[in-house]
């Protein structure tokens, strides 16, 4: 009977230890978004339009590494901005294609073969 019942305690702790991370990962997330995402009024239009160019410089950046998913990235900024946002993101996306093209043609063979023997 004992160990039944420290068998139910056990699972009962760990129930509430992941209720309590839930609830702390809800309370964490909405705070993060009410920090992040600002209100869009007339006086945060210059703050939107850095946060759009930043967004689009990380997309750019972020593409051109390779096993990051580019598309994916692309396809959230078209949701979110919508098809207004097209020629943007089309044209950030050949602008990560070509800076990932110009620092394979930069970075020499050499290079890149010990950087791939050291990972493995």
């Amino acid at each position: 009977m004992r160990a039944v019942l420290t068998r139910l305690w056990r699972v009962r702790k760990a129930l509430i230890l992941y209720a309590g991370l839930l609830l702390m990962g809800l309370y964490l997330g909405d705070l993060l978004r009410d920090i992040v995402i600002p209100e869009v009024r007339p006086m945060n239009e210059p703050m939107m339009h850095r946060l759009i160019s930043l967004t689009l410089i990380l997309f750019v950046v972020t593409a051109a590494l390779p096993f990051v998913p580019g598309a994916e990235i692309g396809l959230a900024l078209l949701m979110v901005f919508g098809g207004k946002a097209a020629a943007v993101v089309y044209l950030s996306m050949i602008g990560a294609l070509t800076l990932s093209f110009s620092v394979a043609r930069v970075v020499p063979l050499s290079m890149l073969s010990s950087g791939l023997s050291w990972l493995g």
